[in-house]
């Protein structure tokens, strides 16, 4: 589950929105495109209002009113809370003449309503699931029946929203589609409860956040439980308090006009998959260090990072081409790089920048001298030009790095890759590694060294390297093989876990144990060979390796943890390199209903069955084929299963073998499809009847043990 960690400060950013004409309160279908402008009498209205109250103008473009399609809700009157009493404003949805503003009081207590089920478009497919901690099921129908509502409601075509009374910090978004957008604070639907939300769980199909959706609130975490959350609306974030890191989803496109204004994060990650950024969207971020844009949001817009006065550190990747004003006021800037694919630079680009000290072009020095930028440069002293074919280079402790133009990252230094609380900085641009080099002697790898690298297809531990850092590599989806030499003598928890493409991978010899979820959910590993001198293979080691299908385990493993092969539901065998003996003395946590499910195989040949059911597989047979001689003397001719025998209720892969045929010289006139059970009788066998015997066998599966009976048929040739 992705997540979104938002944090803002207390000083208010107005002073962007008067450079802003791109209305803010734009509704999907029905409302004019951004491009389109407000009057300036309106924007002067806006101003002055804005100076007043220190809050977004309430005049600003208008939100459409859903029509009679939105779903109807069903009042009910829930108890009073028990403890705590808050507002009870009115359930709303954005109107077209709607005149709430921010500093208006919430009107009367409502009736609260529970969300109604939306109804689905027809032939649509029903989305999915709303997430592990979601209580809803995603698909826009209610949540859960036993939910205690303390306020609900829709906000969304085919959203809902509520506010349960066990989890009063706790707003959940349900349903499907876009939200809507809202012309101000005020007009959004949990307006009134905004000073206790704490918490925002979004399901699974929610492809749009709606302007001012969470303005102003104290915000802690943002929790989108998948990659369909398209887009954030204007001011959706702007001026909420939180943690300090901010990480959006892949998969997200859009980010509106000043969405996170005025918030206090010192780092944010932006996925490759955003397309556009909005004016003044960390405007006024007066925390933010370092950030890095994608290569994929081709526009930088005006007053990006106007007034982030701690900003020091903003790298471009490849593939941004214009680059507007954006550092208007950021007095503390000191490094900025600049790929070779920008053509377009704003002349006052660095004209607020005194401590500006290096400038990294992706380019060569002659490339750089024939774009003929004008950089505006008003510092006295001129920043150093660094050229080069990278796309980012920096610095971490002890340790110098670069990233190439073609994904290659180089690390280069000795010791310890040091821990850190958001990992090394490269991970900015993790969404363009795609392979590692190390040089030097580095001793370690740090904890989430590699975290989210989705791209990195695969990765070589150097020899130097004797400890793998916990989370190093998770969440890599798109790592395929690793390889590392026998320096490596220790790996922490969870480190290659969620690297759903790893197909093989080679441990060090000198591992002597398998730490807890170091493999969860790399959905590719069909099986696994542990090397002898592990001792250890701790909890929930291979949790959901859904297509693991056997593992071997070394005589030296005297303990296993639990659920170790939690959800491994195609793991049907394990192969053990000693004897019953050996095998009776291991420690073997109890809380193992898959792994003692499956068939252990020792090496004497000894077969240990695991605790399963015996197979529900049925044969009949007795039944007569016949076949015309006349025929049968031209061709061969085929006889269905189904014509002598009846196979029913079998568990797992159902195979079938030729056993005999009664008067045995003529068995190589017969042959059956391991498959499909079909019979061919070759061309030319003599009149009379065969008696045919088959064997027939289902696999079994991880709760059925395999099970194989004998039938036998004839098949008379006249």
């Amino acid at each position: 589950m992705k997540r979104l960690k938002i944090t803002s400060v207390l000083l208010s950013a107005t002073m962007c929105l008067s450079m802003i004409t791109t209305p803010v309160g734009v509704w999907a279908d029905e409302t004019p495109s951004s491009s389109e402008t407000q009057t300036s009498e309106t924007t002067k209205t806006e101003e002055t209002k804005k100076t007043e109250k220190n809050e977004p103008s309430e005049t600003e473009p208008e939100s459409t009113e859903p029509t009679e399609e939105t779903p109807e809700e069903t009042e009910t009157q829930p108890t009073e809370p028990s403890k705590t009493e808050y507002p009870m404003p009115a359930e709303t949805v954005p109107a077209k003449n709607d005149t709430t503003g921010p500093g208006v009081t919430p009107p009367p207590e409502p009736d609260e309503t529970r969300p109604s089920e939306p109804s689905n478009p027809e032939n649509e497919d029903q989305p999915g699931n709303g997430g592990e901690n979601n209580p809803g099921n995603g698909n826009g129908s209610n949540p859960e029946e036993n939910i205690d509502y303390f306020a609900s409601g829709t906000c969304g075509q085919n959203l809902t929203w509520y506010i349960a009374r066990d989890r009063m910090d706790t707003l959940h978004i349900e349903g499907y589609g876009d939200m809507y957008d809202y012309s101000s604070t005020n007009s959004v639907p949990w307006a009134g409860y905004s000073g206790m939300i704490l918490y925002i769980y979004i399901s699974n199909n929610v492809t749009s956040i709606g302007n001012y959706a969470f303005y102003g609130t104290n915000i802690q975490a943002v929790y989108a439980s998948s990659t369909n959350l398209k887009r954030i609306g204007n001011f959706a974030f702007s001026k909420c308090w939180g943690n300090k890191n901010m990480e959006l989803p892949q998969g997200l496109t859009t980010i509106g006009v000043s969405a996170f204004e005025d918030s206090q994060f010192e780092t944010v990650y932006i996925p490759s998959s955003v397309t556009t950024i909005g004016e003044c969207a960390f405007n006024e971020c007066f925390n933010l260090k370092e950030i890095t844009i994608p290569g994929s949001v081709k526009t930088i817009p005006a007053n990006l990072f106007r007034q982030c006065f701690r900003l020091e550190k903003v790298t471009f990747l490849d593939g941004v081409t214009t680059i507007n004003s954006v550092f208007a006021n950021c007095s503390t800037l000191k490094t900025v790089t600049i790929p070779k694919s920008v053509t377009t630079i704003n002349s006052k680009l660095f004209s607020d920048t005194p401590l500006l000290s290096d400038i990294y072009y992706g380019g060569t020095q002659t490339e750089w001298e024939q774009s003929s930028f004008e950089l505006g440069y008003n510092t006295g002293n001129k920043p150093t030009m660094h050229f080069s074919s990278y796309a980012a280079v920096g610095k971490y402790e002890n340790l110098t790095w670069s990233l190439d133009n073609n994904g290659v990252l180089t690390i280069t230094g000795s010791g310890e890759m040091a821990d850190s609380v958001n990992g090394p900085n490269w991970r900015a641009a993790k969404d363009s590694i795609k392979s590692v080099v190390f040089s030097g002697n580095i001793s370690s790898i740090a904890s989430g060294a590699f975290e989210g690298c989705s791209n990195l297809s695969s990765i070589t531990v150097p020899n130097s390297v004797a400890k793998i850092g916990s989370i190093a590599f998770l969440g890599c989806t798109g790592l395929k093989s690793v390889t590392m030499s026998d320096s490596v003598t220790s790996i922490d928890d969870s480190c290659f876990s969620g690297c759903s493409a790893l197909t093989s991978i080679t441990l060090s010899k000198k591992l002597t144990t398998i730490g807890p979820q170091i493999f969860q959910g790399c959905y590719s590993l069909t099986n696994i060979v542990i090397s002898d001198g592990i001792t250890e293979i701790g909890d929930n080691a291979f949790e959901y390796c859904i297509n693991l299908k056997s593992i071997t385990i070394p005589k030296s493993v005297t303990k296993i943890g639990s659920f170790i092969l939690l959800g491994c539901v195609a793991a049907n065998d394990i192969y053990y390199n000693g004897t019953k003996d050996d095998w009776n003395k291991i420690s073997i946590n109890t809380d193992n209903e898959e792994f003692f499910k499956a068939t252990v195989h020792l090496s004497d040949g000894t077969v240990i069955e695991g605790n399963k059911a015996d197979n529900t597989l049925k044969v009949t047979g007795g039944k007569t084929a016949k076949i015309k001689y006349r025929k049968l003397r031209k061709k061969a001719r085929t006889i269905s299963r189904s014509k002598v025998m009846s196979v029913s209720a079998p568990q797992g892969t159902v195979t079938y073998k030729l056993v005999s045929v009664k008067k045995s010289k003529y068995k190589k006139y017969f042959k059956i499809n391991a498959t499909t059970g079909t019979i061919t009788v070759k061309k030319k066998l003599k009149r009379g009847t065969y008696t045919v015997r088959c064997s027939v066998t289902a696999s079994g599966d991880a709760n059925y043990k395999s099970k194989t009976q004998t039938v036998t048929f004839k098949i008379k040739v006249k």
